[in-house]
């Protein structure tokens, strides 16, 4: 059951304290097309960042972040995860080597792969069984060479 258990993830950004000018932005998130995911149907055909609704409680699901000022290496790029339900921020796992080759931020976006709940939290997947749904605010930290590390955050949080 763990595995079809779903996350409402309706990601959106949101700013962690960073330092430098927060000129930058995200334009959205959305559903990174594969082929595992094409097969779920129509809400993973299209690669519009128009947010993320679904996202398993085991992982996997592939997405992509659109935006500005992200560092040129991709693995610089922080994804940091807050959940509404635990009011708790967690820095999320780095992008992987895969998730890096998929990403091309000098065009303005980056790959990832969703963790599990029990890797980014370090509980037990037992522990989460109490909630059918949970809510992420996702930010991103991105390093600049000039400013150190900035903020991005989506002003558009329907599109996160």
């Amino acid at each position: 059951m763990i595995a079809c258990a779903v996350i409402m993830a309706s990601l959106c950004f949101e700013s962690v304290s960073a330092t430098g000018n927060a000129d930058g932005k995200l334009f959205g998130i959305g559903y990174r097309e594969q082929e595992l995911q094409v097969a779920k149907g129509l809400n993973f055909a299209s690669e519009s960042a128009t947010g993320v609704k679904w996202a398993s409680y085991a992982g996997g699901t592939n997405i992509f972040i659109k935006g500005d000022r992200l560092s040129d290496d991709p693995q610089s790029n922080t994804v940091v995860m807050k959940s509404v339900e635990f009011d708790m921020e967690v820095v999320a796992p780095r992008l992987t080597e895969d998730d890096a080759f998929a990403s091309n931020p000098i065009l303005g976006t980056i790959a990832y792969r969703v963790p599990s709940l029990e890797k980014l939290y370090g509980l037990p997947m037992s522990f989460f069984d109490q909630y059918q749904t949970m809510t992420f605010i996702i930010s991103i930290i991105a390093l600049d060479p000039d400013l150190g590390p900035i903020t991005l955050r989506c002003p558009t949080e329907s599109n996160c």
